[in-house]
């Protein structure tokens, strides 16, 4: 059973305190746990974290906020959750202002 995310992470920050002023460090470590459950080898998960930390493979919140973005002024780019999403923001902002 996989751990919380932040056990996960709480583990990492006691265990590795170079951690805990470096998200990237923190993303790579956290990645190569994963990486080793599925079936990675530690030799593979580290050169794909070293990729990440050399700043050679896009971040996903890079990825994440370029998608956001576009799909807000494209709509031809919208996937098929956009509008159930938004009108769940709508009855939600309805709901709080009352």
């Amino acid at each position: 059973m996989k751990k919380n995310i932040q056990d996960q992470v709480k583990n990492i920050l006691e265990k590795a305190p170079h951690c805990r002023n470096d998200d990237k460090k923190l993303t790579a470590n956290i990645w190569i746990n994963e990486l080793r459950q599925n079936g990675v080898s530690q030799e593979e998960a580290m050169r794909i974290c070293k990729l990440y930390l050399d700043l050679k493979l896009t971040p996903s919140d890079t990825i994440t906020r370029a998608r956001r973005k576009l799909q807000e002024i494209d709509p031809n780019l919208r996937g098929h959750s956009y509008h159930a999403r938004k009108q769940k923001e709508k009855e939600i902002r309805y709901k709080i202002n009352r």
